[in-house]
């Protein structure tokens, strides 16, 4: 990825690493990003190399130049070839790039779009946004002392425009603070533009900063006097004039009082029920501002009922605002039109207040003061219902003590509290019995509907307010009853169209007001949501769901929230309503490609298989991988710094993988290799039986194909899982077929694999039939020596060594066990040697039992593996009690137990674990009662004689 930046230092960026260029080269990628998209001629380009005194082989030098510019671009170019860049035209060079790419474009593109803005107030972000790109004068510090070429110059008067325009826009919209530091910095880069410094005077002054006014104004005047011999000219002089005259004292505005105060509420809902706890708040924060200026800001998602609610609330409050209720619909998420200008608001205002049309201020800021003013000493509550930002409700507040500000938005306002100390209130589905009763009162009662009838119609309106109030409209005089009503329902699962309303506006018409203010990115995002497949999803599954990079994602997602089109149920968890993912499928359907919609689902499911590839690969380093896939174009795999930070991301993501495997199982597909993959990690979050229906499905897939292989790894693991359930006869009869499969194939590692497992269910029986195991383990052996697989070799080390100990060959089985300890310590596999260690330890009576339990452990516990950490923890604490290290003993028991709650919180109670540790702590229970008594120990665990 490259990105070109020259509103400053000259820079290139390739997959965000700068690249380093000479003086020349940058010099000339100026001139070609100023001229962006047309032809930059080989003689201007040795004007600005060499200006009048160019060397012989000029021509040749510039070709070198653009050469090293090519490679800066796209280090592997062959010599001499154009690239994708720069391209060689007639007489010149043309530079390829667009404002995703260059920053002097980007620029251009905000100014563009700033400039045709229908409302000042629209157009105030994208000045902002356009100024803020500049670091310092196009192309700062590569041209010659006391020259600046003129494609430069002509690049810093775009900034200066766009400054002066910004000045003006943010005057007319209330919204001085924001682009005024912007304003200032231009101006202070060029101190002899005096419109520019009559505009920064205005902004001062509109920024409340009236005492810095004069230092501004004297600094111009100065630099003019200084540099031209001129004094300041009308437009300046007249600013700075009208700043001095404003400072002078002056009557206050006559305005005579309305004969009655104002009221514009909207008439309560007569059938508003429910949200007694959201009320209760609201009038509870009524308190908090007593002696203050209050503000309560109401968000929430699409159709929640955040209107409704407010109006609703202000009725109930209306008398505690004896000077009048002041009401606009700031049309921030409207259907049609721009959001409401805080200019014409005002003037609706000021008229409900009685002031007369002619003494309404023609700007902006004059009719915010002169509100303030009329509020002042008065007690007003102002509902602004339906605001898009900050700055359109900022100069609609009165600011008087007594008087308050309600708002509601779609965006959530954490400036207005900030700033203003406002309360703001996130209004959340209501509850089911809320939402019941709500639908109740709004469809009346002679349909005889039962709780039950109710509570499955609430259900499928995703307990949505103006879903229910859709609904509730078509049940009333209903002649096919509830029956038809559900049915009706049933059969729009996938559709809004049962939420339709000409008179409410519908579902799907409110969710478009949100939908059409997203970026085409951030829209796109929307539309593939309903692909992810669990309740919510994390940045990097979406990154992969859209094809975007991770860099790219954050935005787009804090996009989506402000217009409340997802929500964050958990800290970096995104989900969806029920309904905004139908009106998204509804609009993906519309708008995105069958193959498109096929890819989006496909990448979700290889974001997962990559992940748990490099989970196996780096850490849980399994005997065999069937993942041999590069991942997908638009899939970044994760990465996972140790093996239990990768087993806690698997944990969250259990739900999303399950639903990714029955997606591509719905689509004809099956995804037999992640399943088979996936179960190392799921036995070590002990979550193994989960995977038993889908490799059920992938086996049925992989029969009905004739995918032998697939078949053979599949056999493999419903084996294991059926051992897991003490079901030993379909776990051999499962691993010898899959022996037959690799068998017929030729397959000597799956062979080998194969006979590992069967050794395994014989070792692992029980009893245990380490004999009946002993032949499967060196034949494994041998297949996996013959093809230098050397994972397998130390698992089949590992169990031939176990048996070896245990059938009392106890020198040949620990030099078995030490071969398979220094291959995984060699290669770093740290976990697969706990085994090891957990073997020799629990060999027989050895003096070194302990050192060897507590390296074991200690790895098992640095692998996640909470199930072995217990078991070896049980073991140790033995060990120590037969060494008569009782305190020791009593920690590594009481640690061990601690993590046995966990294996059995889980759903587990292994087999005599749990006698065993009733066992042990029975005989530790003296040592206990001593330790709470106070009896202190020895470092040999022994308690002191008194």
């Amino acid at each position: 990825m490259i990105r070109l930046a020259a509103l400053g230092a000259v820079q290139v960026f390739r997959d965000g690493v700068e690249v380093d260029l000479d003086r020349r080269p940058q010099l000339m990628l100026a001139l070609l990003l100023a001229r962006a998209g047309q032809t930059v001629g080989v003689n201007e380009l040795i004007d600005l190399l060499w200006g009048t005194d160019p060397p012989v082989n000029a021509v040749n030098m510039v070709r070198r130049h653009v050469g090293v510019i090519r490679r800066a671009f796209e280090p592997g170019l062959p010599f001499r070839a154009a690239g994708s860049w720069l391209a060689g035209v007639p007489g010149g060079y043309r530079l390829r790039a667009g404002p995703d790419t260059a920053d002097v474009l980007e620029f251009r593109a905000l100014a563009e779009r700033a400039s045709t803005a229908p409302t000042p107030a629209l157009a105030v972000p994208d000045w902002v946004a356009a100024l803020s790109l500049w670091r310092g004068r196009y192309a700062q510090g590569l041209a010659r002392s006391g020259s600046l070429p003129a494609a430069f110059a002509a690049v810093d008067e775009e900034r200066a425009a766009a400054a002066l325009a910004a000045a003006q826009a943010a005057l007319r919209a209330g919204a001085a603070t924001a682009v005024l530091p912007l304003v200032r910095a231009v101006a202070e880069a060029n101190p002899l533009d005096e419109s520019l410094a009559a505009g920064v005077i205005q902004l001062l002054t509109a920024d409340g900063r009236v005492t810095a006014v004069a230092d501004w104004y004297r600094r111009t005047r100065d630099a003019l006097d200084e540099h031209l011999g001129v004094p300041p000219g009308p437009a300046l002089a007249a600013a700075y004039q009208q700043v001095t005259e404003a400072l002078e004292p002056a009557a206050p505005v006559a305005v005579p009082p309305s004969a009655t105060p104002p009221e514009q509420l909207p008439a309560d809902l007569r059938l508003f029920g429910g949200r007694r706890v959201e009320m209760a708040a609201l009038t509870a924060a009524l308190s908090q501002f007593a002696g203050t200026a209050g503000v309560i800001a109401i968000d929430g998602i699409p159709g929640v009922g955040k209107s409704t609610l407010a109006v609703h609330w202000a009725h109930s409050v209306e008398d505690r605002f004896p000077d009048g209720r002041l009401f606009a619909n700031l049309r921030g998420y409207a259907p049609t039109g721009e959001p409401a200008d805080p200019h014409d608001v005002l003037a609706g205002f000021l008229d409900a207040l009685g002031v007369p049309p002619a003494a309404v201020p023609p700007d902006t800021p004059s009719r915010a003061a002169l509100f303030r003013q009329m509020a002042a000493g008065c007690r007003l509550l102002v509902v602004l219902d339906n605001a898009r930002d900050i700055e359109q409700v900022r100069p609609l507040m009165p600011g008087s003590v007594g008087s308050l500000v309600l708002i509601t938005s779609r965006t959530r306002f954490g400036g207005l509290s900030t700033r203003e100390g406002a309360m703001l209130l996130a209004l959340d589905l209501p509850g089911i019995d809320d939402a019941r009763e709500d639908l109740r009162r709004r469809a009346g009662t002679q349909g005889g509907y039962s709780d039950q009838d109710l509570d499955r119609i609430v259900a499928y309106c995703g307990r949505l307010p103006l879903a229910v109030a859709v609904v509730a409209a078509r049940a009333r005089g209903r002649v096919g009853g509830i029956a038809g009503l559900l049915a009706e329902l049933e059969g729009s699962r996938d559709s809004l169209d049962a939420f339709d309303d000409d008179a409410l506006g519908g579902v799907r018409a409110v969710f478009s007001w949100s939908y059409r203010r997203l970026s085409p990115q951030a829209a796109r995002l929307f539309r593939l949501l309903p692909l992810q497949t669990g309740s919510d999803s994390a940045p990097p599954l979406l990154a992969s769901l859209a094809a975007e990079p991770r860099s790219a994602i954050d935005p787009l997602i804090r996009e989506l929230l402000r217009t409340r089109l997802i929500s964050e149920p958990r800290p970096g968890r995104f989900g969806q309503h029920d309904l905004l993912a139908v009106y998204a499928a509804e609009l993906s359907a519309e708008i995105d490609t069958a193959a498109e919609r096929e890819q989006a689902a496909d990448r979700v499911l290889d974001h997962y298989t990559q992940a748990l590839n490099t989970m196996n690969m780096r850490h849980l380093d399994p005997v065999v991988r069937t993942i041999d896939t590069l991942p997908m174009p638009g899939v970044e795999p994760l990465d996972f710094p140790d093996s239990r930070s990768a087993l806690d991301w698997l944990r969250g993501e259990l739900e999303n993988l399950s639903g990714a495997w029955a997606d591509q199982f719905a689509r004809g597909r099956s995804p037999w290799w992640t399943i088979a993959d996936a179960f190392p990690a799921y036995n070590r979050l002990r979550v193994a039986v989960d995977l038993e229906r889908p490799a059920e499905m992938a086996l049925a897939a992989a029969r009905r194909t004739g995918d032998r292989m697939a078949e053979g790894h599949l056999r493999i693991e419903l084996a294991w899982l059926a051992g897991q359930d003490q079901r030993d006869d379909e776990m051999r009869t499962g691993l010898e077929a899959a022996l037959a499969i690799f068998e017929e194939l030729g397959a000597g590692v799956e062979q080998a694999l194969a006979q590992l497992q069967l050794a395994m269910s014989h070792a692992l029986a029980e009893p245990p039939d380490y004999a009946g195991a002993t032949p499967f383990y060196e034949r494994a052996l041998r297949l996996f020596r013959d093809h230098n697989h050397e994972a397998g070799i130390t698992a089949a080390l590992v169990g031939l060594g176990r048996c070896q100990l245990e059938l009392g060959r106890t020198e040949q089985g620990v030099t078995t066990l030490t071969e398979a300890l220094e291959r995984n310590l060699g290669r770093r596999r740290l976990y697969h040697a706990a085994a090891e260690f957990w073997h020799i330890g629990t060999a027989g009576h050895r003096a070194d039992a302990i050192d060897f339990l507590l390296m074991a452990r200690r790895l098992y516990a640095d692998g996640g593996s909470v199930f072995w950490e217990m078991k070896t923890g049980l073991a140790l604490a033995e060990a120590y009690f037969e060494a008569d290290r009782r305190w020791d003993a009593l920690a590594a028991w009481r640690q061990a137990n601690d993590r046995f709650r966990v294996v059995a919180e889980g759903g587990e109670t292994p087999t005599g674990l749990r006698e065993q540790f009733a066992r042990l702590g029975e005989r530790l229970r003296p040592t206990a009662a001593a330790v709470e008594s106070g009896v202190e120990f020895n470092s040999g665990g022994k308690a002191d004689a008194p």
